[in-house]
């Protein structure tokens, strides 16, 4: 294959290996901030080539409005 798919494939496999959104738990918060930290250090054309990206930033979202909940069940 092309050079980049080194970088792709595992970037696409990381996303796969999260949990899905109705399955995340703050305790996956860690994953989730690694994949889009990895994410953010490929080039435009590495990124454009994930294909999976949108389930990132669902996860993202989603961790978010848990963040939130949380925050507002300890009050």
């Amino acid at each position: 294959g092309f050079g980049i798919d080194k970088e792709i494939q595992p970037m696409i496999e990381q996303i796969e290996n999260l949990p899905e959104e109705d399955e995340l738990t703050l305790a996956d918060k860690t994953a989730v901030t690694q994949a889009r930290k990895e994410y953010n250090d490929l080039t435009d054309a590495q990124k454009k080539a994930v294909t999976n990206y949108s389930k990132l930033k669902e996860l993202e979202y989603r961790l978010a409005e848990l963040e939130s909940d949380s925050e507002k069940s300890s009050l």
